[in-house]
């Protein structure tokens, strides 16, 4: 798994990656995602909400891509949310882009740490995790992003979550 991560990041960071954009659902994308963390958020005991208005336009994005970025971004967000807590999804309409966010009740980061997320092999709580990562999934993710023209980032304070950004654009 981290050769293959780390020859994906190497591809897209070299433009050998090419995105196949169309319009596409949001709502699809998101449940796709929700789906394949909804065995670690039941194992852990974290609610995964999805709160997404029904009449969201459809975005201008590689499904499988921008799938695989919102399943790093939700993982993260349960891995790191203590028994009982919640995942939350919401997506905001910011003109020609939609703003997709994951806010979560988890550790949170220290501002020392959130310049550093999106680098290559990073991690915040690799000490404080049982299922650590390579810290290369926020990496892919904001390679992905960048490449539909969008962009990501998070807000953080310690102790008392963090909350995930990323936009891409409305298919026109």
């Amino acid at each position: 798994m981290m050769i293959e991560d780390l020859l994906d990041l190497s591809r897209l960071q070299a433009g050998g990656r090419r995105l196949q954009t169309a319009a596409c659902s949001v709502h699809e994308m998101v449940q796709a995602a929700v789906a394949q963390v909804e065995k670690a958020a039941l194992a852990g005991d974290v609610e995964i909400r999805v709160n997404l208005r029904e009449d969201l336009p459809p975005v201008n994005a590689d499904s499988a891509r921008l799938t695989q970025v919102l399943n790093n971004i939700i993982e993260n967000a349960v891995k790191f949310t203590p028994a009982g807590d919640m995942v939350e999804v919401t997506a905001h309409d910011g003109g020609s882009f939609l703003q997709i966010q994951v806010s979560d009740t988890g550790l949170g980061m220290t501002p020392a740490v959130l310049p550093h997320i999106f680098d290559r092999f990073f991690q915040a709580h690799a000490s404080e995790s049982e299922q650590a990562g390579f810290g290369l999934g926020l990496a892919i993710s904001r390679e992905i992003v960048e490449l539909h023209g969008g962009r990501i980032w998070a807000e953080s304070d310690a102790g008392r979550g963090s909350t995930f950004y990323f936009t891409v654009p409305f298919y026109s």
